[in-house]
């Protein structure tokens, strides 16, 4: 059983769905197959204190038909209602579609987990797409507060993830290139920056993502509004965790730590730049 002594809350009846899909994903497809990406990798592997609301997954192109075909029936079956029936929530749903979204570069699977009699909505998202060498993966237990809440003391979740400064890269990206800006990047990024960085980890972070790419992360997070932040990133907190992140002077700081960052990078790109340079020149 869970260690949870209470009705789950919207947001960790998402959570525990997601965690048990990874479980359950663990036992049937290889974990060099897949990566957990996005918000649940820095909930679940680095233990932030923001909820996702939906998953999102990378898998090899070459997998697609396979992962799709055995989501669709992880996704039916009656282990996994079972297990989640065993923590308290009462169904999951299909959406009102049930796959909004089947291309060649991604799946998008709707879902409403049921806590209360009410449904509350989550995406199961793959994106198919080659590895990339310049991103890094490991595989890794989840975080262990996770894996006793929703699967009970002693189990374990492991799976493929994103590395620290591989997830910072793709954070950095995508608040620069999504086409509407998300302040739930920001807080993200800050995230993760609770973790150091070496200088290697800045040169690595700064080529990754490129100048361009770089600046224009700067522009976006110094734009957006407190009334975005508070309405799409403080109402995934739980209220015990919200308080130092609450009010217009802890966001401010957030942007300012993002902006800061991406100025430190920069300065990391053009050392990197010149050292390149300079071994070029000192070929015979």
């Amino acid at each position: 059983m869970n260690s949870l002594s209470h009705q789950l809350t919207p947001r960790e009846a998402r959570e525990a769905f997601h965690v048990i899909l990874l479980d359950e994903l663990g036992t049937r497809l290889e974990h060099d197959l897949w990566t957990v990406k996005g918000g649940v990798n820095l909930r679940v592997f680095f233990d932030s204190v923001r909820y996702s609301e939906d998953i999102d997954l990378d898998v090899l192109p070459i997998k697609r038909q396979a992962v799709r075909n055995q989501l669709r029936q992880i996704l039916k079956s009656e282990q996994l209602m079972r297990r989640l029936r065993s923590i308290g929530i009462q169904d999951l749903r299909r959406g009102e579609k049930e796959i909004s979204k089947d291309t060649e570069t991604t799946l998008r699977f709707n879902r409403q987990v049921v806590v209360g009699g009410v449904p509350h909505s989550t995406t199961v998202e793959i994106s198919f797409r080659d590895a990339d060498s310049r991103d890094e993966r490991e595989v890794a237990p989840v975080h262990s507060r996770f894996s006793d809440n929703y699967l009970g003391k002693g189990r374990t979740v492991v799976a493929t993830h994103y590395t620290h400064r591989s997830a910072l890269a793709q954070k950095l990206s995508a608040l620069a290139n999504r086409t509407a800006v998300q302040a739930r990047d920001v807080f993200d990024i800050c995230w993760l920056l609770r973790t150091p960085l070496s200088a290697a980890d800045m040169a690595h972070v700064a080529v990754r993502v490129g100048e361009e790419t770089l600046v224009r992360a700067g522009q976006r997070a110094a734009e957006i509004r407190y009334e975005e932040y508070r309405d799409n990133v403080l109402e995934y907190l739980d209220p015990s965790d919200a308080t130092p992140y609450t009010g217009m002077d802890a966001w401010l700081a957030q942007q300012l730590q993002v902006v800061d960052l991406v100025a430190d990078l920069r300065q990391a790109l053009v050392a990197a730049d010149s050292e390149f340079d300079a071994g070029k020149d000192a070929e015979p």
